[in-house]
């Protein structure tokens, strides 16, 4: 089983003065990340505007999701939420609103397939497993719906063959009960249902051997289930999703058909019993196995599913009263990501090119710090997918590209390239000598439309020391007296004029030396600071200008993501561990470049959990203190 942008948002920005020397206490991040792209997740209103999201499946490559989001409408934000005890993770489970800002969880597909019972509390900040007397068995792919009188409706699914039972759920008494209508729809999986006003449940579709587009009414009151013959239906599918909207109406989105997957906008109309097919001037792509949730009055929201490729992460409303989706710029956002790339482009702009997500990326992006925004640009022509390339600022408005690797196709590439904002294009570069294949490398701009460039992985170590000349066209490789040791997956960042500060990697081992390049000298240089950060790789780091570098994150010597921040500085020759009261989670792999005006981005990398990010974190420093100021976490929306 497999945009209208409604604005962009800065959030909060603290700044907190910092000792001169010592990193202040009070440093701070702030703010959250995205969910990441998914498919058969569950998502149900919780009142007041607000939608619970719960799990989903992320594919092969990550498996199943056991993370709880919550949708505030009003605020325009995803947060995050972090109770202490959740469900495990998993996906084509049902969630229903049941009452008192309180979300109800069955089932799914959970290492096996699960029949456990879970009450979300918005209040408390609580996932709460029940064990009621009696229960569903064990499925997934079944369909559940609030009810009125805080109950909620539950009918078939899948487990060793298709379900066609129904139960109801009683908030009051803790219990499930199985109910014995007198008709029923029949056995199926992947359907949807709604809450449709007057305790009464509309059931649409679903796969039975083979789709069906078949609508039913479940009421409460008289416990039946009653089959309608409306003149017109949106065609047979499965995977698509219903959410209540308001007047006894209910919205259909998208699923699969024969045809593939769709991208309708259907209503259906409990007072004619009819079903109308909607034309909105902006629709979602089309999707399948997505989860839609209503937010109150007449307004729906919807997000991710499955497009075939690598899932979905967008955000949409629809609003009855203008008749329209509304996409939010949560879409125009680079997607997951690890060993991408970023270098400065311009000032207050980040270049961010490539990385691994479901598979190698290639596209390109610009972060412009000033009105928080990314913008997908269409080059007419651009460097290969790949990750763990490197990419630094060269020239005016210019980036180099050099290397990665692909590892659908095993290739390492050796090939330079180069960025150029002006006019929005790459362009291959034809030196006469260069590095050759290389990844995991690092490189860092070095002045006069210079990037420097060592080590990497070719394949085996190596610690060559490389310099590209743009006005020249030309790689040249240095012969440095001293020289740091082989290894890859460390980081490097301009520091001074003509300077380059590295620091870590994979040398056979963990690594914390801390070095200097100095091109007028031509020599690296190891410099002995006391209290460096502890040995890691796969961290990033960027300039901060003049003599100061931003350190964040890698894998230390526990083989686990750190969450850590260090400022290098040259002149005192000091690492200082900040201290921000918050911080973005723990991370390896993610990309990090400064802006200008002191200030750095850093976006995506990969958790503890091998799930990958794309979360954009700014740092902001003072030119006046020896230490930065604050962390902020920025949402386009």
């Amino acid at each position: 089983m497999t945009t209208k942008t409604l604005g962009k948002t800065l959030l909060a920005l603290v700044f907190v003065c910092a000792a001169p020397a010592l990193a202040s206490a009070q440093d701070n991040w702030t703010g959250y990340d995205l969910p990441v792209a998914r498919y058969e997740a569950a998502m149900a209103d919780i009142g007041n505007g607000k939608a619970l999201l719960f799990g989903g499946w992320g594919g092969w490559s990550y498996g199943n999701y056991g993370d709880t989001w919550l949708y505030d409408e009003a605020a325009a934000k995803w947060t995050r939420l972090a109770p202490a005890a959740s469900p495990s993770a998993r996906y084509a489970h049902a969630m229903a609103y049941i009452g008192d800002d309180k979300v109800l969880l069955f089932g799914g597909s959970a290492s096996g397939t699960a029949a456990d019972t879970w009450v979300f509390d918005l209040s408390e900040n609580t996932w709460t497993e029940l064990s009621p007397l009696d229960h569903p068995t064990a499925r997934y792919a079944h369909a559940m719906s609030y009810i009125g009188d805080d109950k909620v409706l539950l009918f078939g699914g899948f487990a060793s063959g298709y379900m066609a039972d129904t139960w109801v759920f009683d908030l009051s008494d803790g219990n499930w009960s199985e109910l014995s209508p007198a008709t029923s729809p029949t056995a199926r999986f992947e359907h949807a249902m709604a809450y449709i006003g007057e305790d009464k449940v509309l059931l649409f579709g679903g796969v039975w051997f083979g789709s069906n587009n078949e609508t039913w009414v479940y009421d409460l009151s008289d416990g039946n289930w009653s089959q309608l013959a409306p003149a017109a239906s949106p065609t047979a599918r499965y995977d698509h999703a219903l959410a209540y909207a308001g007047e006894d109406k209910v919205l259909l989105l998208g699923g699969w058909t024969n045809a593939g997957r769709q991208g309708d906008t259907w209503s259906f109309d409990l007072s004619d019993g009819n079903w109308s097919q909607l034309s909105p001037a902006t629709s979602p792509a089309s999707r399948y196995e997505h989860a839609v949730a209503s937010l109150g009055g007449d307004r729906v929201l919807l997000f991710g599913g499955n497009d075939d490729a690598e899932g979905l992460y967008d955000t949409w409303i629809y609003d009855r009263s203008d008749g329209d989706w509304s996409g939010t710029s949560f879409s125009a956002y680079p997607g997951t990501r690890q060993m991408s790339a970023a270098a400065r482009i311009a000032d207050g702009k980040v270049l961010l090119f490539g990385g691994q997500g479901w598979s190698a990326l290639g596209d390109t992006w610009v972060y412009d710090a000033q009105s928080n925004d990314w913008t997908k640009l269409e080059p007419a022509v651009s460097p290969d997918p790949r990750y763990v390339h490197a990419l630094a600022a060269i020239g005016d408005d210019k980036v180099l590209l050099y290397g990665g690797w692909d590892g659908s196709t095993s290739t390492t590439y050796d090939d330079t390239w180069v960025f150029d904002l002006s006019d929005g294009e790459w362009t291959e570069l034809f030196p006469a000598a260069s590095p050759g294949p290389r990844e995991r490398h690092a490189m860092a701009y070095i002045g006069d439309d210079r990037v420097l460039f060592f080590s990497g992985y070719s394949p085996g170590f190596t610690n060559d020391t490389w310099v590209f000349d743009l006005s020249e066209n030309n790689w040249a490789q240095q012969s440095p007296a001293a020289s740091p040791s082989a290894r890859y997956q460390h980081a490097m960042a301009r520091i001074g004029e003509d300077q380059v500060l590295l620091f870590g990697g994979w040398p056979g081992d963990y690594a914390n030396d801390t070095w200097v390049y100095d091109l007028s000298q031509d020599n690296w240089a190891q410099l002995s600071p006391t209290d460096p950060p502890e040995r890691r790789y796969m961290h990033a780091m960027a300039s901060l200008g003049g003599d100061r570098v931003l350190l964040f994150g890698g894998v230390d010597t526990s083989h686990l993501p750190v969450g850590d921040t260090w400022l290098f500085d040259l002149s005192r020759n000091r690492w200082t561990q900040l201290a921000p009261a918050a911080s973005p989670p723990a991370r390896s792999s993610a990309a990090m470049a400064e802006t200008g005006d002191n200030r750095v981005v850093l976006f995506g990398g990969m958790l503890e959990s091998g799930s990958f990010l794309k979360d954009t974190w700014l740092y902001q420093a003072s030119e006046e203190q020896q230490a930065p100021l604050s962390w902020l976490m920025l949402l386009l929306e």
